[in-house]
């Protein structure tokens, strides 16, 4: 039944000659690719630039790597450790979760837990007229009156 079910999805999504799959619902595009072993996420919002990604075959510590870029050019990672290296120059460690790199021009680089991000996430990544159609904190698609699980695809 699930694999009658993922072969379905894939012919709903599938791109044509590449491994990723790809579905517009009311302006946000979702792409995900499902390949041995990985299973990764791309989810961007057309009107207000927002983009969320979930890379499942990368986990450590009860996470899996998630990236978020919010409609205001903020940028929030879920990697302790991180080194972010501007213009050639010394690279600069963000050790720990809460961790803040700020720049001139008013955006940032933040290192927070996969929670915060899927929290802050759900809070911006819509305009106020936008139906949600994902939920980063469940992890779920609503595609009409199917909802799915990132990890069930």
């Amino acid at each position: 039944m699930l694999l009658k079910r993922k072969r379905e999805i894939y012919n709903r999504y599938k791109l044509k000659n590449q491994n990723m799959y790809q579905r517009i619902i009311d302006d946000i595009e979702v792409l995900f690719s499902c390949d041995k072993g990985e299973t990764r996420y791309a989810i961007s919002n057309s009107i207000n630039g927002a983009f969320f990604t979930v890379n499942t075959s990368e986990y450590a510590e009860e996470e899996y790597t998630v990236f978020y870029r919010d409609p205001f050019g903020n940028s929030m990672v879920n990697i302790r450790g991180l080194k972010v290296t501007i213009n050639k120059t010394e690279p600069i460690l963000l050790p720990e979760y809460g961790s803040f790199l700020g720049f001139s021009n008013n955006t940032s680089i933040t290192s927070l837990s996969m929670k915060d991000i899927q929290e802050i996430a759900n809070k911006t990544f819509y305009l106020d007229n936008q139906k949600n159609i994902v939920d980063f904190q469940k992890l779920t698609i609503k595609d009409g009156n199917n909802i799915y699980y990132f990890f069930d695809i």
